[in-house]
């Protein structure tokens, strides 16, 4: 279910914050970007052992800052899980794919493209 009320990308950062703390083995904090950050994401933290850092939009028609892009784009590349979300739902459903990626990992180990159709 999408978030149907019109509500400001602060409102739906810290709605996404107060979930991703509630998750067990998790820790997520807020970064207070000003203007000599500009190329940090909104939320970051730790997840079972993994970086995730989300970069949060109201709408898919705020785009992301060349900044923003690249600052994801390093860090997936070092690692990490690095998304642009749009609504909690969203984030929900990146936490339930990665929950089973991270548990066929713990079972199987970690491949370069074994997990691209879950």
């Amino acid at each position: 279910m999408a978030d149907k009320k019109e509500i400001s990308e602060k409102q739906l950062t810290n709605k996404i914050l107060k979930w991703l703390n509630e998750q067990p083995m998790s820790y997520f904090i807020k970064i207070h970007g000003n203007r000599y950050q500009t190329a940090t994401v909104d939320i970051m933290g730790v997840w079972r052992g993994i970086f995730v850092a989300f970069e949060v939009k109201r709408s898919k028609k705020q785009r992301l800052t060349k900044r923003q892009e690249y600052a994801l784009k390093k860090m997936r590349e070092a690692g990490g899980e690095a998304h642009a979300v749009y609504s909690l739902d969203e984030v929900k459903e990146l936490f339930e794919i990665n929950i089973k990626k991270h548990e066929m990992e713990q079972v199987f180990g970690k491949g370069e493209d074994m997990y691209d159709d879950l």
